[in-house]
């Protein structure tokens, strides 16, 4: 959040808190949701071992969520 801060030398507002910590927050122009997730690296290899084995594009990890992946898995299942 800091260097968005300094970078376009604008505050950004968290929206989400935990015990005074900011967890996330919105960019202030491009709208993009930021948040601090503590299963990046755990989605990460999923994606990469997947990717591996079915060689499917939208396994490449681009940082989904893990509802996002269940559907893209769902989905590659309903094509075989």
């Amino acid at each position: 959040m800091e260097l968005v801060n300094d970078y376009y030398n604008i505050i950004t507002t968290p929206i989400f808190q935990r015990d005074r910590t900011p967890t996330g927050f919105i960019h202030p122009i491009t709208g993009q949701i930021f948040m601090l997730t503590k299963d990046f690296y755990k989605r990460q290899k999923m994606c990469d071992s997947m990717y591996n084995e079915l060689h499917y594009d939208e396994l490449k990890f681009r940082n989904q969520s893990w509802l996002k992946l269940a559907k893209i898995i769902y989905e590659i299942l309903q094509v075989r």
